[in-house]
């Protein structure tokens, strides 16, 4: 693993449209972490508390295929569901009020959204669309305003404290700027610097499949694809650190961008961070994919599970080897947004509750006992179109 890491070292020079980017740093702090060796939580203590479910109203013109991220400020709920671009708001309760943006090519249309942030302190909707190359700014309320365009292709977006926009370019060249993964504009969408360059052989291809990105505050963290070491970037100062090491045991890849080998047949049987992080008070949430053999299976597949990390002492809080959980599976439990109280939002769809029920039976029979509001999801799952959305504490 320090191999792994010290080739990545050498991949991630930084580069910077508008001056220099530090090269990236070893933390006095980096440790490697193992993920599959770590110690079992106490099993008859439950691991969630406080859970709320919001059913979310379902019609003819309000068909969702899920949630990937929520935002919930003066008791609404944003709710993005990328496959059919949709950014759509409900209330508290579920109740659909108003969608922000259509699709189309007239003001204020998109063609795509893949991601959108709420700017608070503007009292602003920001929508991402990456086939338009283009921030679309909205009222809280739903009002067009604006849009600003960048030259270059995003696939994750993020807005920093301090007012600019990040972008994670998931090995997308387009030959203007160096081969960097992170892009950080102004709200002009004008490129002040990059970070983490990639070798010639990295594509998009993989942009899917494996590495993570996510801000927090000025603050953001990097996982290159099939790497094990996770990167602190600032966003005041420019500076960057690898972080800590991520270990998936003998089945991860060992030559991270050696992308050659990653489509070859053996593919299924090696284990990988996944392309979900989010960071919150001090934690790191993330998925993994683990490769194992399910019910029902010939061979092995890829399974995504989810990890918490306390990025005080980088050390692992919670990880899948609580196995009587169901949030733990399919990156359910991995934070889709928060409320205004701290609790996480997370959210199931009906495809999430058949693998749950069918390939972790035990996990999900044992959750039932634990939680009785699980009843209420899987009643609203088998009867309405939309996921649902959950709200909660983790107790451990």
């Amino acid at each position: 693993m320090r191999d792994l890491f010290l080739l990545f070292i050498s991949f991630c020079l930084l580069g910077c449209a508008a001056g220099s980017v530090e090269e990236a740093s070893v933390s006095k702090t980096y440790r490697s972490i193992s993920i599959l060796d770590a110690p079992e939580t106490v099993s008859d203590q439950p691991l969630i508390k406080n859970m709320r479910i919001v059913s979310l109203e379902t019609n003819d013109d309000i068909l969702m295929a899920g949630c990937n991220k929520v935002e919930f400020f003066e008791s609404k709920y944003f709710v993005l569901d990328k496959q059919f671009s949709n950014l759509l708001v409900f209330d508290q309760d579920g109740n659909y009020l108003y969608r922000i943006g259509k699709l189309g090519g007239g003001p204020g249309e998109y063609q795509s959204i893949y991601g959108f942030e709420l700017d608070l302190e503007n009292r602003n909707v920001l929508v991402y669309s990456l086939d338009n190359q283009a921030v679309f700014k909205y009222t809280l309320e739903g009002e067009y305003i604006s849009k600003v365009t960048v030259d270059f292709y995003g696939f994750d977006f993020y807005l920093a404290s301090n007012g600019q926009y990040i972008f994670n370019s998931r090995y997308n060249n387009d030959g203007k700027y160096p081969q960097a993964s992170i892009f950080v504009t102004n709200a002009d969408g004008k490129v002040q610097s990059n970070f983490f360059e990639y070798p010639n052989e990295a594509t998009q291809m993989v942009m899917s499949m494996s590495g993570f990105s996510t801000v927090d505050g000025n603050k953001g963290y990097f996982n290159h694809a099939f790497s094990d070491t996770v990167y602190q970037f600032n966003l005041i100062d420019n500076t960057v650190e690898a972080a800590f090491g991520l270990s998936l045991g003998k089945d991860q890849w060992d030559k991270g961008f050696n992308f050659s080998k990653i489509f070859g047949g053996s593919f299924v049987e090696h284990n990988y961070l996944s392309s979900a992080a989010r960071v919150r008070d001090g934690v790191l949430y993330f998925l993994y994919m683990e490769s194992e053999v399910l019910p029902g299976q010939p061979g092995p597949g890829q399974t995504p599970k989810m990890a918490r990390l306390s990025l005080e002492d980088n050390s692992l809080i919670t990880s899948s080897t609580h196995e009587t959980e169901f949030i733990l599976k399919y990156g359910i439990g991995i934070p889709k947004g928060f409320t205004n109280d701290g609790k996480l939002i997370t959210s199931m769809t009906a495809n999430q509750l058949g693998l749950v029920q069918r390939n972790y039976p035990e996990a999900w029979e044992a959750s039932e006992q634990r939680y009785p509001e699980l009843l209420q999801i899987e009643k609203v799952l088998k009867d309405e179109n939309n996921p649902v959305i959950i709200t909660f504490e983790y107790g451990l």
